[in-house]
């Protein structure tokens, strides 16, 4: 079973919910949709239901959804155990990602107004 939560007109995005008598198992997400394209975010499996394939029939099914209405899925992820999961479902690297994590602004905000 999947819900669909309400579209509205800013994109917002999309969610694949697989649940049995209200429990929870797996779910996934788009985030930030606009036309042509749609982030795929929060692709999740309850701890206990882990390595069956939830997650990849929810994202399948969530990609072709995305691929018959024009948008291409696109995905960004830190952690590197993911990336085997993403291209085994056929996600190709474009960049790597990296991050940068600022204790304190470098410059101080009076002098950038």
């Amino acid at each position: 079973y999947y819900l669909r939560r309400n579209r509205e007109k800013s994109w917002t995005g999309r969610t694949y919910l697989l649940t049995h008598q209200d429990r929870p198992y797996a779910t996934v997400s788009t985030a930030g949709e606009c036309p042509g394209m749609a982030l795929v975010a929060d692709v999740a499996t309850h701890p206990d239901y882990r390595r069956q394939g939830l997650a990849s029939a929810l994202l399948t099914v969530l990609c072709d959804e995305l691929h018959r209405v024009g948008k291409i899925p696109y995905v960004s992820y830190e952690a590197g155990g993911v990336a085997g999961f993403y291209r085994r479902l056929g996600f190709q690297e474009l960049y790597p990602f990296l991050r940068l994590q600022v204790e304190r602004p470098p410059v101080p905000m009076r002098n950038l107004f």
